[in-house]
């Protein structure tokens, strides 16, 4: 018996070694503060090691364009730098945008969980992604989560296209769409909220100890 955390890992899995693995998806832990939408920043929160497989560059470039149409949106570039060089390089970018591009550098977990509570948005780039524990965290928190078009992290936005982007173009084009509309608004909030359920500590554990269950249960298995 395999776990794996998301679809897609399986489906890598199975091509390699065969079989059929079962997905369990990592929990998010803990709660968030309780902040209505209204009372929500027009900000964005993008979360994870400030590395280049993190693709930081690209979620400041669709920010920035999102702000030709929407001046007052922040960026909170929440996380910790897992590359030297890079994280140079997302330092002298946010210097010369630090009038809306704010670094949160190695925040503890309240603090996390109070951004996320209180900015509206959040936006993943990283390609591939096997699962994805910040958009995971952030779409939990009750933000509107983008993320790439591939990778485990499709399944954290159940694979709503208004949600996935292929292309900077594509990631502006929806945000704003998004932006301007508190029906689409009303509903991509209630398909994540929808989902949250999915990866909370319950769903992990009973998903745990099935398997575990199953295994003792096995004949075959000495």
């Amino acid at each position: 018996l395999t776990l794996v955390n998301s679809d897609w890992t399986g489906e890598i899995f199975r091509a390699k070694y065969g079989g059929v693995p079962r997905t369990v998806y990592p929990p998010v832990a803990g709660s968030f503060p309780e902040v209505a939408w209204q009372a929500r920043k027009n900000g964005f929160v993008c979360l994870g090691r400030i590395a280049p497989e993190k693709d930081i560059d690209t979620i400041i470039d669709i920010v920035a364009e999102v702000r030709g149409r929407h001046p007052d949106v922040q960026l909170h570039i929440i996380g910790s730098p897992g590359s030297a060089r890079y994280y140079r390089r997302i330092r002298r970018r946010i210097q010369a945008n630090r009038s809306w591009i704010t670094l949160h550098q190695d925040v503890d977990f309240g603090e996390v969980r109070r951004l996320i509570a209180e900015n509206r948005y959040g936006i993943h780039a990283m390609p591939n992604e096997h699962f994805g524990m910040a958009p995971a965290e952030m779409a939990t928190g009750g933000c509107i989560v983008w993320v790439r078009d591939d990778g485990g992290q499709v399944e954290i936005v159940g694979r709503d296209p208004r949600l996935m982007f292929d292309s900077r173009r594509d990631a502006v084009s929806k945000i704003l769409a998004t932006m301007a509309s508190a029906s689409a608004q009303a509903s991509l909030r209630a398909t994540l909220r929808e989902r949250a359920p999915l990866f909370s500590c319950e769903r992990f554990m009973s998903g745990i100890k099935a398997a575990v269950n199953e295994q003792l249960s096995n004949p075959d298995v000495s």
